[in-house]
This record gives structure tokens, sequence and C-alpha cells, in this order.
């Protein structure tokens, strides 16, 4: 209800209220500004001096501590109603309820309210910078709730103190569209559903922009009608003027949200700033640190479009003088940081205010989404932004001061400047800003290739011309700036009357500053004015004195430097004004000298750069290389792994190409190696393997993530010999947990159960199908599979003879443990020797278990056969598999022999063989082969790993490939130019990588041609691009390796023709965060938000 206040009647420390209608509730809110955060334990309320304080009283008091009857208190001293509770707030709200029960007229007293608690201390919190969502664009659903996503994670993230988030507008298309293609609001309602998404901890502060006001996509609506459906004053907010003015205290700041009005032409001017904002503006403390977010900015260049219309100068002149640290707005949809004067800085710049526009979450044609994070302390504010070092570009500017306007036009006659009781900046590129009291006029032109001509009109003041004055004078001044110097130009007491018009043209080709001045306005020059004086501040050179240009150096070597910097007006420079900064490392030092041990592997361009008073500079660069002294142990997802007689036991490391690295010894078992079989047996995600010993033992290696393996004997006294002693791994079982089995030298198979803990329990499986004697060596070759596809896994093992027939036979896993077996297959049918080698695996890609067995030195020495199976536990004879020593046909006791196991080590979804192979005297190769496989059956010929001859081989299981995790930025857009990136990578989880491939645009060849990854410690490089042939769109590093989770990475890629690119300064992947350092183009242009779409996989 519409309650009025009355004064009548009031008592000392009272407030009353009436009410007219009988028997009606009347309710009274108040909000307490407490000017800062406090730490609240108590609010109560008294009557006070009130006379009739047992019937004035409030019924009810609600507070956010509860809701409570009020203590009645009696006349002149009433009693006091307490809440207590714990809360945090800069404002508190209290409401009072009470009936009214006289029929005429009746009261309501406010007497005593007092706050209890405590100051909160400044301290350290972030908050996010979010505007231009605009709900209702193709894909912008999908894009906002990655962004939510993204925050959701930096606020999960222990270092990251995020509290709130300011949203700055234009969070919808439009608000209901007129033209039906949507249910009214249908925008509303997707942002607001999609804002619950984000985590309920953080409040978001919301302020309009000049989209939520069109009831379609045309400019000049002005309804928020549906904006003020969907969004509400936040709780702890302050309303400073109807309806979407606001502010709220925390951590020793004033966050001050404005409506900026809506925007009428594709000028991107809004309507502005009432004189209500304004005013109510100038009335809050001034001395409070302030952060003001609002839609449209108030400062934008090169042009004037997308600003503020209405009180731009007022607004900016009061933001100079009450303490305003940032001022935050979205609206063009690009990252700018400005100062007061116009300039665009860094944002690290110490210039306060700063004007900052934020990149929208819109991606607006290109694949380009963001927000700014934004930290605050008790000694500033300070936004997030890629560390960018940006100087002043060339200028025009000039000042002058009243009782005269400023204007400028152009060679084409287009105006800058007042015209009438309006502003008008129809020169391209510039800028023109009135402030109030002493501080000049100021235009800003940022075209200096144009011939200009600036016009100074008198303006005399109304007090000024009923004193009858007749000459007034004024001071003007001219800056012109370029890369090389600043000529500033000054005329002193120019005589004016109310009629006079001075001008001043700037010819770019000519040094003639003379001034032409139309004393009685009848469009002649009556006189002229030369310059007072001329000022021309030329700039510094940088000198570097050490380290010479291509010096190199050890990591962690110090490396001192030194560089001088030389002005003509200043003399020496020092101190702040000389900046080192690294391509790599970014800033390094300030200073003439200085010495570091920090920089990073890699070739630096070191730039010194020197500024001036004038705010000119110069810079000068060299290249220093740093080397790194060592790398650690290189890790690879996948390997095979085999022994030799002395017991020591390798693994082949895989680049995942079909190529392998030189073996690593990680052990010895103390006597000749036989079968082995790799596994996760302790499920942490990375490959263990399992070898047994001509001894009897079994051991098991464990490893520990950083490339070293842990061993333990598992298990003693087995009855194995030279040939027998093969294993293979399968979860028999079905616990979640690998087990493996090995050949024996008698009629039993040997089962190890996995135990969670690394070790195993022993069992064994019966064989009583071997009929012993009759030639009878040992059980071979075994391997695993699904045969019969019924979810539990099964194994083939075959029996050896000297003589008679080689039968392999199929285990039929039952899911718990045992088994039941049948005969499988002879294969002597269609070969002349023994069977060594059992593989399995889909060779045909068909989608069944298939089976190669051979590979003895009698018969077809080194040969191999295929049976494929046909998902029952059935084989069929298909043909010759591979061949580990093609150059022999027939013949007994040849090079050939030995064992295998199949793994996709090329990732080209085909299964291949690694195979060693065992020389004997009748000749042929030996060594450790590898089999690409085709995808049907058959293989390539084979690739001489290693000359290494080894006992037993094994490579990872087939049924559970480790899951291959990426960096994949996915796909970019245009525009797009060859160039060198560097960045920053923080992987969000454990990455292996072998390769990059780098997406082109469509129908070039954009790719990279050199790629390095590095950090203090460590770094590796690609092989050479060897041009359009073969795998050209993708690079091969030197050797595999791991970017571990939340470590952060540093990348230089050199790219060719044109590829993917990402319009950001950062973005966020599935797989962590990619950053732009620095992008320079095959043109030597400089970009800070150009990240290359690139995947890092296996």
């Amino acid at each position: 209800m519409d309650y009025q206040p009355v004064s009548s009647g009031i008592e000392d420390g009272c407030v009353a209220w009436v009410n007219d209608d009988y028997n009606e509730l009347m309710v009274v809110t108040v909000t307490i500004d407490l000017q800062g955060t406090y730490n609240i334990n108590k609010i109560r309320y008294n009557m006070g001096n009130c006379q009739r304080a047992e019937t004035w009283n409030a019924d009810i008091m609600e507070s956010p501590f509860g809701r409570t009857p009020t203590n009645l208190g009696t006349p002149y001293s009433g009693a006091w109603t307490e809440q207590t509770g714990d809360i945090t707030a800069s404002n508190v709200t209290i409401k009072f309820e009470k009936t009214r029960t006289v029929w005429e007229r009746d009261w309501l007293f406010i007497g005593e309210i007092e706050v209890w608690g405590t100051p909160v201390e400044t301290s350290e919190f972030e908050f996010i910078h979010l505007t231009d969502v605009h709900i209702g664009k193709p894909n912008m659903v999908e894009i906002f709730s990655r962004t939510i996503n993204e925050i959701n994670i930096l606020k999960d993230n222990p270092n990251t103190k995020l509290r709130f988030i300011l949203l700055t507008g234009d969070f919808v298309e439009n608000n209901s569209n007129s033209r039906r293609e949507v249910e009214a609001e249908t925008y509303y309602k997707e942002f607001d559903d999609l804002l619950k998404s984000l985590d309920p901890s953080i409040p978001v502060y919301i302020v309009p922009g000049n989209h939520e006001r069109y009831t379609h996509k045309w400019f000049g609506d002005d309804n928020l009608e549906s904006y003020h459906k969907y969004i509400k004053y936040p709780p702890d907010a302050s309303i400073l003027i109807e309806k979407d003015n606001y502010t709220f205290n925390y951590g020793g700041y004033l966050l001050i949200g404005l409506d900026s009005g809506t925007v009428t032409d594709e000028s991107g001017i809004s309507s502005g700033l009432t004189d209500d904002q304004l005013n109510e503006l100038e009335n809050l403390n001034k001395d409070l640190p302030k952060i003001i977010f609002m839609h449209v900015p108030a400062i934008n260049i090169p042009s004037e479009k997308g600003v503020i219309g209405n009180n731009r100068e007022r607004f900016i002149n009061y933001c100079k003088l009450n303490n305003a640290q940032i001022v935050l707005t979205g609206h063009t949809h690009r990252d700018m940081v400005l100062t007061p004067d116009g300039y665009q800085v860094d944002v690290h710049s110490s210039i306060r205010p700063l004007f900052i526009q934020t990149r929208s979450v819109d991606c607006t044609n290109r694949n380009i989404s963001g927000f700014r994070q934004i930290k605050a302390n008790n000694t500033g504010v300070f936004p997030y932004w890629s560390n960018v070092l940006y100087t002043s570009p060339p200028t025009i500017k000039a000042f002058v001061e009243s009782p005269v306007d400023l204007h400028a036009y152009d060679s084409q006659g287009r105006h800058t400047g007042v015209n009438y009781t309006n502003t008008e900046r129809n020169i391209p590129q510039s800028f023109y800003i009135r402030y109030s009291g002493d501080t000049p006029q100021t235009i800003i032109l940022y075209n200096t290739s144009d011939n200009y001509s600036f016009e100074i009109v008198s303006n005399f003041t109304t007090q000024q011309q009923m004193k009858s004055l007749e000459v007034e004078s004024f001071n003007f001044t001219v800056e012109q700036r370029t890369t090389d110097y600043l000529t500033t130009i000054h005329y002193y007491n120019v005589s004016i009357t109310q009629n006079t018009t001075a001008i001043l043209p700037i010819n770019l080709t000519t040094t003639n500053y003379t001034m032409l001045v139309d004393t009685d306005g009848d469009g002649e020059t009556d006189e002229t004015k030369d310059l007072d004086s001329i000022e021309i501040n030329y700039a510094p050179t940088a000198t570097i004195v050490s380290p010479e240009n291509g010096s190199i150096y050890n990591e962690s070597e110090t490396i001192e430097f030194n560089g001088t910097g030389t002005d003509p007006e200043d003399g020496v420079l020092a101190n702040s004004s000389l900046l080192w900064t690294s391509d790599i490392d970014g800033v390094i030092g300030v200073g003439n000298r200085f010495s570091t041990t920090n920089l990073s592997v890699g070739t630096h361009t070191v730039t010194l750069m020197v500024n001036d008073s004038g705010g000119l500079t110069d810079i000068q660069s060299i290249t220093l290389t740093v080397n790194e002294i060592a790398s650690p142990k290189t890790i690879y997802v996948d390997f095979f792994v085999t022994g030799d007689s002395s017991g020591n036991v390798y693994v082949f490391p895989s680049y995942g190409n079909g190529s392998f690295a030189d073996k690593e010894l990680i052990g010895n078992i103390e006597s000749g190696c036989l079968g082995s079989a790799i596994a996760d047996f302790d499920n942490d995600g990375d490959l263990d393997l399992t070898i047994q010993s001509k001894w009897g033992d079994s051991y098991l290696f464990i490893n520990d993530g950083t490339g070293g393996f842990a061993q333990t004997k598992v298990a003693e006294g087995l009855a194995l010999s030279e040939y027998s002693g093969e294993s293979t791994t399968a979860d028999f079982n079905n616990d979640g947990y690998y087990d493996y089995v090995v050949s024996s030298s008698g009629a039993y198979i040997y089962l190890f159960t996995y135990n969670k803990n690394n070790t195993f329990s022993k069992s064994t499986i019966n064989a009583e199908w071997l009929v012993t004697g009759s030639g009878l060596n040992f059980l071979s070759g075994i391997d695993t599979g699904d045969f019969n596809e019924d979810g539990n896994m099964d194994f083939l093992i075959a029996e050896y003879r000297e003589y008679g027939t080689d039968l392999v036979y199929l285990y039929i896993g039952n899911g718990d443990g045992t088994f039941t077996y049948k005969f499988a297959f002879d294969n002597i049918d269609y070969k002349g020797g023994d069977t060594r080698a059992v593989v399995a695996g889909d060779f045909d890609n068909d989608g069944h278990c298939d089976a190669i067995v051979g590979q003895d030195d009698d018969g077809e020495p080194g040969q191999t056969w295929l049976y494929k199976g046909d998902g029952t536990g059935n084989f069929t004879y298909f043909g010759e598999a591979y061949d580990t020593n093609p150059s022999i046909e027939s013949g007994g006791e040849y090079s050939g022999a030995g064992y295998a196991d199949a793994y996709d080590f090329d990732g080209d979804g085909n299964l291949d063989v690694v195979a060693n192979a065992k020389p004997y005297g009748g000749g042929g190769d030996s060594g450790t082969f590898f089999f690409r496989g085709n995808g049907n059956g058959t293989f390539r010929a084979p690739i001489k790993v290693d000359e290494f001859i080894g006992r037993g081989i094994s490579a990872p299981p087939l049924e559970v490939k480790p899951e291959i995790l990426v960096f994949d930025t996915g796909e970019g857009t245009y525009p797009s130019i060859m160039g060198n990136h560097t960045g920053i990578i923080i992987p969000n989880q454990t990455i292996n990588v072998s390769k990059l491939y780098t997406y082109p645009c469509s129908g070039t060849g954009g790719h990279a041609e050199y790629a390095r990854i590095y950090n203090d410690s460590w770094g590796i490089e690609t092989l050479p691009w060897e041009g359009y042939g073969g795998d050209w769109y993708n690079l091969s590093f030197t050797e595999p390796f791991k970017l571990y989770v939340d470590e952060e990475y540093k990348f230089t890629i050199i790219t060719g023709s044109y590829p993917q690119i990402h319009h950001n300064t950062s973005l966020l992947t599935p797989n962590g965060r990619i950053n732009c350092t620095k992008f320079t183009d095959a043109n030597g242009r400089v970009y800070y938000d150009w990240i290359p779409a690139i995947r890092f996989f296996w």
C-alpha cells in the first residue's frame, strides 16, 4: 500500500505513518545502508519516546533473522524487540506490520533501530563480468551453457575467490519477437533456465541493455516489461533510483549498477543516463571506492559509435572525481581498456578510473566468446587480461578552455563538436568530450592521415553577457603524436568577442600553425594569431648492452641484463622507464640492470622498451636461447614387453604410429625370462605387467605413473620349462580386475586371480585332454578373447610336440574364474611344423575374434596361419598370416621361431602384431619385428624393431584398451593466416601425446610446420614437416610424452597456409584451458587473441 508520512504529533525519534482504511494491514519496510560490510549478530527495534507506545507500536517485526511479534511498550518508554543470528551484509531490510484498529486514523510508529555487528576487513575477492549473451541468436544456448559450466569450474577451484557475477545487459536478443517465430518471452525463459544451472552460491547482479527492450530485432523500442517480470532486485541491493539502478557493498567497495538506456539506430548510441540518475550518483559517499557496471560504454574508440548519449560528459567527470576504480560495460562485443581521456591502455594500467569493455559471450560471427575475471583487494581493483603492452597510438588532440566551443572539420567537411546543445561526432575515428568545471573541452582525432581544421567559436555565458563584457580570451593547445615525436603547440590569451570565430588549419604537409581570427563574425579573417610556443618531444632510444644477440645459456644459469634508455629531453632514463619482456615469459624485469635464473627453456625474443615523460617509446630486441639440462623420463601409454635369457626385462615404448622407441630396462628377475602379460592390474590408469622366470617364479611389475616400475615376486615353484611359461591376461571372474593365466610344462595351467592389493591367488586349471608321451614337450602359446561372445573371457592354448599333431584348445570362460574346455582345431593340415605362438584378435574386422597360430622353426619357418572365428567358439581356416622368416619356405631348424601378440600400435583401427624370432643355424633373420595389419586378415612385410631376441612377448590387452585422452580445441573459423603462435596450455586431465593435428580452413592446406611444448624443466619438439605428402596434416613429436593434469605448459606452433583460428585470448575446452600469449602473422602483424585450432593426441 502507499503510505504517506505525516509530521504532526511525531515524538522525538519516531516516524509516523497513517492508513485511512479500517482493518487493513499497514506495512512499513526500512532498508539501512551500513556504508560497508559487517558481520551482523543482532537487530533490535524500540518505539522510543512516544506517547502511545502501547497502541502505535508495530505488531510484527521481520528481519533476516526471523519474524516475531514485537514487545509492547509503555508511553514514553517503549520496550526493545530483539532478534539475533549471524549474517554478513552491507545493508539490512526490516519490515514492520500493524493491523489498523481505529476508524478514522491509525498510526504506526518506527522508533529506534539498532544493528549490531563488527566491520568486515577488506580482503581479496574475485568476481566475473559477463555481457551480451544474446539468447535467441543461433547456438547461444549452447555457448552460454558452456560459459556457465566454466564459471562453475572456477567457483570450485579453491584458489579462486569467486564471489559474484556482474551481467551488463543484452542477455536476450529481444523480449517477445513480434515476428511470432517463437512464443513471447521464450528467450527470457531460456536465459532464466540456464542461469539456474549456475552454482547457487554465486549471486548475479544484472542491469538491462538495449536488446531486452526490443519486441523484435529493430531499434527504438523501450519495453522492459518482460525484463522486470524475470529480473528482480538482488536481495542485498539498495535502490538508487527506480527501476533498474541500485548499489551494493562488498569487500570495502560500493558497486553501482546503472541502466544506460535504449538504442534507437545503428550508431549504437544509447539514450544514456538521466539527470535523476546522475543526481543520485552525486549524492553517494564521494570517498567510497566504486565499481560501476552498465551496458553501454561512456568511452569508445576508434569511433564514437556505441556510447551513452545523454549526460555522457557529466558521467565521465563524475567517475574521475568520485573515486570510481573501473567502469565495466559491454555492447561493443570487444576487449577494450580506456583512460578517461580516450587512450587505450593495458589492463594493468595504474590509471583510474579505467573504462573497460568486455568481450561478449555472444560469438558475433566469429567463434569467440568469453568473460572477464576481476580481482579486488584493499589496494585496488585488478582486471585480468593478456599481458600486452600498448603504446599510445598516433593522434591529433586539441584542448580549449571556456568561454568558447571547440569544433573540428575534416577534409570532407564532416564535423565533430557541439551543435547547439547536441554533440556531433561525424568525423570517423574522432572523440569529443566536454567536462564540467575548469577542465577544457577536448577533441581527439585518431585518423592522422587527413587534413583538419579546428574552429573555436565564442560562447559567452549568460552572466558574461549581462555584464556586457566585450572582450574575453581563451587558451588553445594542440598535440600531434607520431611514433617518433610529440609536437605540442600553445596559443595563450587569444582575444575574442561574442561573435568571434578562430580557425586553425592542421595541414599535414606543412608546419604553418597560424590561427585565422574572424573577430566580428562576418566570415572574413580580421587578424591572424601566431603560436606562442611549440614543444617537440622526440622519442627516446633503447639500447641493449648485454646479453649479446644470439647468446646461449643453460636452464637455471644466471643471465645478466644491461640496457640504457636515452631521451633528447629527459636525458638518461632509469628505473620503471625501462621494461624488459620475453615473447615466452612476458615481463622479465624493470630498470637498467637486473639478473634472472628463471627464463624458460627455448629461444626467446627479449625486448627492451623505454618510455619518456611524454609517453613516447622505443624498443630494441635480441634473441637468446636457454637449453634444458636434462629431460624427465619419458612416459608412454602403450608398449610391449619382453625379456632375455639373463632375466633382464625390457619395454619397447610405442610412438602410436607404428614405430617404437629404444627398449628400456625396467628390472631383472635373476634367471631367464619366459612369457609375459600386460594389463592395468591395480586399476590406476597405467599399464602394469607380469613375467615368468625359468626358475618357476612369477613376477609383478606395477607402473608408478612416472616411467618406473615396482617389482614384486607373486609366486614361485611353478612347473615351467624353457619353452613354456607363456601367459595372457583378462578379467576371468568379472570382478573388475585383471587376472592372468600361465602355460606350463605339465598337464595343467596356472590361473592367478587378483586380490586387489597387488597379490594373487594361484590355482590350477585342468588339462586332462593332454595326451602325455607321444612327443609332447609342453604347453606353448596362449591368448585371450571372447570367442563365443557370451561376455565372459575365454582363452586359446596350444600344445607343442616333437612329432604328431599340434592341437589348439579353447577354454570357454564361465565368468566366475572357471572354464569349460573343448577342442578347437588341428593346424597340422595346413603347415609342416609345430605351433608356438597363439595370437587372438579380430584381424579381419568382422566383429568376431580370430586366432593366428604357428611360428615354429620347422616346416615353413616363422610362418603363421589365420583361423577365422564365427562368434560361437568355432573356427575356419582362412590362410597364411604373417611370416617372421619369409625368405625360407621349407625345411627345419631355421630362424623365425618365437612368440607374438597383437595390438593396434599405429592407431589405424586394424590390429597389428609384434613378434620375436630366434636364430637357428639353417639361416634367416632374427630379432624383434612389427607387422602392420591390413584389417582383412593379412599383414604387410615385417619391420625390424630391434636386433634384440626376446623370450616371450606381450602387448596391451585388447578388450579394454586404455582410454586415449586428447587435448582438443575443436574447430575454429576465419579470419586466418599462417604465422607463429605462442601460448599456454593447462590440461584438466593427464594427456598422452605423440602427435599434433591442426584444423585447416576449408579448401586450404592449413597445417602446422613446427611445434614445441615446454615448461621450466622440460621441453620437446616435433619432427620436421616434410611437405604435402603422406601424413602431412599431422606432426609427430620426437617421442611420446604426457601433459599432466593442472600443470602449465608453454607452446610455440608455427602454422602454414590457412589454419582455423579461435579468436580469443583464452579458450576453455573439455580437456583444459589454452591461452594466446601472442600471434605474429606472416606479415609481421601481432595479435593477442588468435588461438590455433589444434588437437594433441596419441
